[in-house]
């Protein structure tokens, strides 16, 4: 949701002696100037300083993507520069305001309160008290920390683009313009410095009906980079991608050669957890198809295995793009963690890339697979770690009833459906008579 185009009302408008700088409302001379973000905002930057040691070069990215934000919101119209985003002072006018009971203004105009509670709600995270919109119910970012934010979410997809980061983003937070994220993703220097000289293109593409229809396989030469892990006997050189071709979900595997018993190692115990393929695709060369033949069909006798031209873009196009995204994704996985072991980061980033928004589905791999979202919280668990939380009786009161809450309903749920099932087998019974 782009927030520079909604229709809301100015933020605070305190009735007082102040000069409109102090008076809650967005001043862009002085509350986005980066003399006033050390002093407005330790809390971001605490976070700033916990991540990571952040680097030099870190530090002048985010003052340049808040200097050309400054310029940025200096350019629009009055109207729109009070009210894109939401500054540490405003935050917490709309705190006080949002507490305020029916009928009360206490120093604010009786609009700006009705402006705050018509557009946000509170909501109890860890005993906090969480500014959300009210539409969404996504907790309300704040202007002074949405490089951290954004950087945290552009992380969290491997670095996938603007696309997938405003969809991250929006799956977590709201009122973080789409300018911002652009402005960001300018000065992002992974992304700046890997970028792919060559964009492959699918002239006849392959139509999939449902998940694992179809599963392209191909194996990523890494044998120039090799991965020793404690000598040159146990060293990864290969890598083998596995992609369903209808949900787009990611699975990799390391592997020591190019050896075909390998190979069916893994597609064993892929085949053992999610089900064999209809279709298993390969482009390896028909004396690689032919030895998986001998492997794979007398366990699944209705799989069917074909072949292609490696690196074909009309019958193998979806894997070669995949293996370019998933090794500019593991390259800036290295370069920011500075890991020597690729091998450690297959795991962090096909978790990244199946829980992003891809083009073709318009939603995540991993919703379409499993049919839900991934069970993971961010603010929750950024809460408990900011509190240092570690054993499970340590959790705060108000989470220990969520989780009892959680447990009461799908109890009911188990009896409910168990009540049903025998139900539905006493008709049954009564029928046959």
């Amino acid at each position: 949701m782009d927030n520079m185009e909604q229709t809301q009302s100015p933020i605070p408008i305190t009735q007082s002696n102040e000069p409109p700088s102090s008076n809650g409302m967005i001043n862009t001379s002085s509350i986005i100037s980066m003399d006033n973000l050390s002093s407005n905002n330790s809390v971001s930057t605490d976070n700033h300083n916990n991540n990571n040691n952040t680097t030099t070069s870190n530090g002048d990215s985010e003052s340049r993507s808040f200097k050309e934000a400054d310029h940025y919101i200096s350019t629009l119209k009055e109207k729109y520069c009070e009210k894109t985003v939401i500054t540490k002072r405003s935050h917490d006018d709309i705190l006080i305001a949002l507490r305020m009971d029916r009928g009360k203004n206490g120093n604010f105009s009786a609009k700006f309160v009705y402006w705050c509670k018509n557009n946000f709600v509170l909501t109890q995270i860890a005993s906090f008290d969480i500014i959300c919109d009210q539409k969404s119910v996504m907790p309300i970012a704040i202007y002074e920390s949405f490089y951290y934010l954004i950087n945290e979410c552009h992380q969290r997809i491997s670095h996938g683009g603007r696309d997938k980061t405003l969809s991250e983003i929006s799956s977590n937070y709201e009122w973080i313009p789409r300018a911002f994220v652009e402005i960001f993703l300018k000065q992002c220097i992974d992304c700046q410095m890997r970028k792919p000289v060559k964009t492959y293109i699918v002239s006849k593409p392959i139509i999939s009906l449902r998940v694992m229809a179809r599963l392209q396989i191909d194996l990523i030469d890494m044998s120039s980079h090799p991965d020793i892990i404690v000598s040159k006997d146990l060293a990864y050189s290969w890598i083998l991608n596995c992609k369903d071709h209808f949900s787009k979900f990611t699975w990799v595997f390391p592997l020591k050669a190019k050896l075909t018993e390998e190979v069916v190692i893994h597609l064993h115990m892929l085949f053992f957890t999610f089900g064999p393929c209809r279709l298993l695709h390969s482009n390896n060369g028909r004396e690689f198809v032919n030895k998986l033949v001998v492997n794979l069909k007398n366990l699944f006798p209705n799989m069917f295995i074909v072949h292609g031209r490696p690196r074909n873009p009309k019958c193998q196009g979806s894997v070669e793009r995949a293996n370019a995204v998933w090794c500019a994704s593991l390259g800036k996985w290295l370069s920011f963690t500075g890991s020597l072991h690729w091998s450690e980061g297959l795991m962090p980033v096909v978790y990244d890339i199946n829980t992003r928004v891809t083009g073709g589905t318009k939603c995540t791999p991993y919703d379409v697979m499993f049919g839900q979202k991934p069970r993971s919280d961010c603010v929750f668990w950024d809460s408990i770690r900011v509190d240092g939380v570690i054993e499970h009786g340590d959790l705060p009161k108000d989470i220990h009833e969520m989780i009892q809450n959680a447990e009461n309903i799908e109890d009911d749920q188990n009896v409910a459906s168990g009540s049903n099932s025998t139900d539905h087998e006493v008709v049954a019974d009564v029928a046959s008579l």
